[in-house]
């Protein structure tokens, strides 16, 4: 029989590999876009930088939503 606390403990590790899975992504696309950006550069072709521009916008976005709700996590927990 499921405790509560095993359910808990379930649901964390869900979101641990929820978490993982989506950094691995971010950090794939990340190198993908950066080497685009490289390549950009030293062909001096400057429409190659657009991509690698709007996954930067995506990340300063993301970082902040991930901040908001890192701070709203902790406030449910501290209140």
């Amino acid at each position: 029989m499921a405790t509560t606390s095993d359910s808990v403990d379930s649901a964390g590790r869900r979101l641990a590999t929820v978490i993982l899975c989506v950094s691995l992504a971010f950090s794939l696309a990340g190198v993908t876009v950066n080497g685009l950006a490289l390549y950009a550069v030293r062909a001096n072709r400057r429409t190659v930088l657009i991509p690698w521009l709007v996954f930067q916008l995506l990340v300063i976005i993301g970082e902040d939503k991930v901040f908001l709700f890192i701070c709203r996590i902790q406030m449910v927990f501290l209140a």
